[in-house]
């Protein structure tokens, strides 16, 4: 039983476990090449789907709705813009 489904793996979900907090950059059929801070170190990876899905690689962090709102507005702006 996987801990995770395909729909919480987007682009931008984040993952914690300790001092490690991963985002999806991109979402593959079988990788999911993600960033990385590890205690203050940058870098950028991919692994096997799998372990997302498992929760071995942290847990999803649940965003908030002011977050989502800040999107919506920032995706708006974009389009007067365009």
């Amino acid at each position: 039983m996987n801990k995770y489904k395909l729909e919480d793996l987007k682009v931008g979900a984040v993952f914690k476990s300790n001092c490690t907090t991963r985002t999806i950059l991109m979402v593959g059929k079988r990788s999911v090449f993600y960033s990385f801070i590890d205690s203050g170190i940058y870098g950028e990876n991919s692994t096997d789907i799998i372990n997302f899905f498992d929760g071995y690689y942290g847990d999803l962090v649940r965003p908030n709705v002011k977050t989502k709102k800040i999107a919506q507005l920032e995706a708006e702006i974009k389009k007067e813009g365009a």
